[in-house]
């Protein structure tokens, strides 16, 4: 038998029976599951528990002999009665399993599966985040090109009504004095483009020979008239 002071560099190892009778240190003490506390190999159970009582004087199903270790921790999950000969415990739940329940995984831990929804949520906005920084770098597309829809043909009341609104727009923005105005309709292929000049300018230089195609009918004449 090995003895204490040939232990004293593990200071740790092993306990010292809780029996005041006794107190014997001892390296594989036993754990009463009912009282949780350590004793001897001597007083495992006979020690005054209520485990004792309530086992009726034996082992109540746990092997006694010599030759089989005894194995006080029982497994935390249901149906299972296993039991084990050192505490394994969950470091999520803290609760006690046998070998075959140890992981978390095997004994459905409820620290498990809520670690997983918050990993999953974590992912899901990561990835949004991603997509947005995505977005905010990316090149701009190529301009999609729309279908030209085909301009409307004015009949002659329409095309003069159209006239009047353009030259009305463009009086508004020319700074001339309306006794020198004179408005013009420059025909540009199938484009009227209004324009505003002085008469005086076109007295100067006769502009009206330089341009290459005039509606005089849709002069508007003088004084913006």
């Amino acid at each position: 038998e090995l003895r204490s002071e040939n232990m004293a560099e593990f200071p740790h190892l092993g306990k010292n029976c809780s029996l005041n009778a006794c107190n014997r240190l001892d390296y594989t003490p036993f754990l009463c599951p009912s009282c949780q506390r350590y004793y001897c190999g001597d007083h495992r159970f006979s020690h005054g528990c209520s485990w004792e009582s309530e086992c009726g004087g034996t082992t109540s199903g746990i092997p006694s002999s010599s030759s089989t270790p005894i194995r006080p921790f029982l497994c935390a999950v249901e149906d299972c009665h296993r039991r084990e000969i050192v505490r394994i415990e969950c470091p999520n739940c803290k609760l006690n399993f046998c070998l075959k329940h140890r992981y978390a995984n095997e004994h459905n831990c409820k620290y498990l599966s809520e670690n997983g929804e918050r990993e999953h949520r974590e992912a899901r906005w990561a990835e949004i985040q991603k997509k947005i920084t995505a977005s905010q770098t990316q090149e701009p597309s190529k301009e999609v090109t729309h279908e030209v829809k085909p301009k409307k043909v004015l009949n002659e009341v329409e095309q003069r009504r159209a006239d009047r609104i353009a030259v009305m727009k463009l009086k508004s923005k020319i700074k001339i004095p309306i006794d020198d105005q004179i408005f013009l309709i420059v025909l540009n292929g199938d484009e009227r483009v209004p324009i505003m000049v002085s008469k005086g300018i076109i007295a100067a230089l006769s502009i009206m020979s330089t341009i290459p195609a005039v509606d005089s009918g849709q002069m508007c004449g003088q004084n913006g008239q």
